[in-house]
């Protein structure tokens, strides 16, 4: 069984550095010790071929462990369907849904595990996605977010509805949640 984790975060890469605590000049480091923890756990990564953190995060990860990244498009032609082919190694279109909306509210529930790199207002979009793909498709979706890249941690009445978030501030807080999520499951993949 393949393990797979959708990749958020924000377009813009500053905001990491204006309203988190990674520097700069820390970007590429910081990259590579979650794909350290990650490639022990996932198989492939899912995102969405514009351009920021995500982006970057996902090419890091294939570049570095020769693992798969999975670009999501809206059903649609055109430029970027063309940008995600050259980017992923694959190309997937969310079925049942038209447009960038659609996709930004149904790429989370494409794998059970999501790593939030930041907040935006497309990552905060596909947070509040989590509440009724649980409810409605019963889903189960486990949030993880990188405390060092963004501000503060999620309003307490968002947090009452999607449950299953968890904060990490550096890669060995990551590996023990995953290690507690794995653990359960040893055997099965």
């Amino acid at each position: 069984m393949k393990y797979s984790c959708v990749i958020i975060g924000p377009s813009d890469k500053a905001k990491l550095w204006r309203f988190g605590k990674i520097k700069k000049s820390n970007y590429k480091k910081w990259q590579r010790s979650l794909i350290e923890v990650l490639t022990q756990y996932f198989d492939e990564l899912y995102f969405i071929p514009d351009k920021g953190v995500y982006v970057d995060f996902c090419q890091t990860f294939k570049n570095v462990t020769g693992k798969k990244i999975i670009a999501f498009v809206p059903q649609l032609e055109g430029e970027i369907v063309q940008k995600a082919r050259q980017l992923a190694n694959k190309v997937k279109q969310i079925p049942g849904g038209m447009g960038w909306s659609y996709l930004n509210t149904h790429i989370i529930g494409q794998a059970k595990f999501a790593l939030c790199l930041g907040y935006s207002p497309g990552s905060i979009l596909e947070i509040c996605s989590i509440k009724y793909l649980n409810q409605y498709q019963k889903k189960n979706i486990r949030l993880l977010i990188d405390q060092r890249c963004v501000s503060q941690k999620l309003p307490k009445e968002l947090i009452d509805e999607i449950k299953d978030i968890f904060y990490f501030s550096n890669s060995n807080q990551l590996r023990k949640i995953l290690d507690g999520f794995f653990k359960k499951r040893k055997g099965i993949g």
